[in-house]
């Protein structure tokens, strides 16, 4: 090893029933970590060396009442729900021009491959907002491109979700496919019906606003210099 440097064991989980870690294949100085398991504090899914994923500890090794969904059961369960294929779910390509033309390369992302799957069961079940947030994150890392696992995901759930009843629901005008406990990603119509519209309800000042007045919120800019 380089001077400096020390071989040092991922820790294991608190069962002591496997490791919830694994050396970082581009950084093997690092560890990452399996995500906790839902409804739990501190348990979380093991490593596989066979499957080299995060997997469900034993059964024996989990609080009473939790049952826990691997990532690969999550993928299949989102497939079969939403009929999307989420085979190349882990797939990150990037666009970028090369002289006159347009050129991409793929890299293989391991957040996307471990948690896009748990993600999108815990919003499509319970409408969580930060998993909500994480699938829509996700789509973002693709480049909005359509035809990725993370946005296809995205747009079935977002589909699902827009007819959730949602207390601000009556102040929406015009109706924008707004989602409830999700970030609004797309447009669904040309730019042009938003920006043309002149029957918003909404009204927003740069000036200071007295008490109850007609407009929501103050727009506050702070401008820097470098």
């Amino acid at each position: 090893l380089p001077d400096g440097k020390k071989c040092f064991k991922c820790p294991t989980d608190a069962t002591g029933n496997g490791t919830n870690a694994w050396r970082d294949p581009k950084d093997s100085s690092k560890c990452m970590e399996c995500p906790r398991i839902e409804a739990t504090i501190d348990t979380h899914m093991v490593y596989s060396t066979e499957e080299e994923q995060c997997v469900c500890p034993a059964a024996s090794s989990l609080p009473d009442g939790v049952t826990c969904v691997s990532p690969s059961e999550s993928v299949s369960q989102l497939e079969s729900q939403y009929n999307i294929n989420m085979d190349s779910r882990e797939d990150m390509t990037f666009y970028y021009p090369e002289g006159s033309a347009r050129t991409s390369r793929t890299f293989a992302s391991l957040v996307l491959r471990d948690e896009l799957g748990s993600a999108g069961q815990l919003c499509s079940r319970k409408g969580d907002r930060q998993a909500c947030n994480m699938v829509a994150n996700m789509c973002v890392m693709q480049q909005y491109e359509p035809d990725s696992a993370a946005c296809k995901l995205y747009q079935a759930l977002a589909g699902e979700r827009v007819n959730v009843l949602q207390y601000h629901e009556a102040a929406l005008n015009p109706e924008v496919d707004w989602a409830f406990s999700m970030p609004w990603l797309y447009y669904n119509d040309n730019p042009e019906a938003y920006t043309k519209r002149d029957d918003v309800t909404t009204e927003v000042s740069f000036n200071k606003q007295e008490y109850a007045s007609a407009s929501v919120s103050d727009l506050v800019y702070v401008l820097s210099a470098y």
